[in-house]
């Protein structure tokens, strides 16, 4: 493979540092931080509550009380719904909008 040099594109470094403040100031960057670290939070409490199950039998319980709370949830913007629960059709098939495959009743 052909190694080739491109010129680099020169700024200065306070245009720099606008352009990176401004994009690291936007509210959605703040919503999407705030997004990733509830979702953190929530994850590790549900691992928390998944590893204090006593027996493996237990332990897939609560895998399954897991999975079915998180199924139940959906967002609706128009005609789409944003969820991990399966499309289910006449034949009871499980279907995930690609590349997601279901799994265990749940898209991943």
């Amino acid at each position: 493979m052909a190694n080739i040099k491109l010129p680099a594109v020169r700024m200065t470094r306070e245009i720099c540092r606008k352009e990176i403040d401004e994009w690291a100031n936007s509210e959605d960057t703040r919503n999407l931080a705030f997004l990733d670290a509830i979702c953190q939070a929530f994850q590790n409490m549900v691992k928390e509550y998944y590893r204090t199950g006593l027996t493996p039998d237990n332990r897939f319980e609560r895998l399954d009380d897991i999975r079915r709370a998180l199924t139940e949830i959906g967002f609706k913007d128009g005609e789409k719904i944003f969820t991990l629960a399966p499309k289910v059709d006449a034949e009871e098939r499980k279907t995930c909008t690609p590349p997601l495959v279901c799994k265990c009743g749940a898209c991943e």
